[in-house]
């Protein structure tokens, strides 16, 4: 298991196969299923490809992916998080995605909310993105409805950039964005 990134609370790591039941358990959490299109494998097993396809990206990345994140004292599995290329994100098109902006992403279960754990960490990797990564652009996108998501965006410095309906949803999406130049002037 290979730490990526800690902070006080929490740290991010890689998947194992074992995070099979982590997942889905976290799809079967209504609250964090709730503004999430689409279906969801039926069987603990049927995790197993979306694990393998983490692998993949930390083959391919070194910094970048989808990880595990828990608690540091406990290590209760809280959710999961990405920063990735927002282009590989399957409705990149319709979100008007670029290929000089990454893709931050999160999903915690709902025992976790209200803890600020989105926020410290959506802090942190952006932090990571610009200061060591060198990145140019963090995008995130969620639904209009999700009240508790777009605000931890607004918190960690991102800005609305455009709503969008998907070709999947009918509900509108919004757009959130920093630049590293926004990121810097306010560090």
């Amino acid at each position: 298991m290979r730490v990526i990134l800690s902070t006080e609370r929490l740290q991010l790591r890689q998947f194992t196969v074992e995070d099979t039941i982590n997942l889905y358990t976290l799809d079967r959490d209504p609250g964090a299923r709730q503004y999430l299109p689409g279906e969801v494998p039926a069987t603990v097993d049927g995790y197993l490809p979306r694990i393998e396809a983490h692998f993949r990206y930390y083959q391919s990345y070194a910094a970048l992916g989808f990880w595990a994140i828990e608690e540091r004292v406990s290590h209760t599995f809280v959710g999961s998080i990405c920063l990735r290329p927002a282009r590989d994100f399957p409705l990149a098109d319709e979100l008007e995605y670029t290929s000089d902006e990454y893709e931050l992403g999160y999903r915690l279960r709902t025992a976790a909310w209200g803890k600020g754990y989105a926020t410290e960490l959506a802090r942190a990797l952006i932090a990571r993105a610009f200061t060591e990564l060198h990145l140019p652009n963090v995008v995130a996108a969620t639904s209009i409805e999700n009240i508790g998501s777009w605000k931890v965006m607004e918190k960690v410095g991102m800005q609305c950039v455009g709503e969008y309906i998907l070709s999947d949803d009918p509900i509108p999406v919004v757009k959130y964005r920093i630049t590293r130049a926004e990121y810097t002037a306010n560090a």
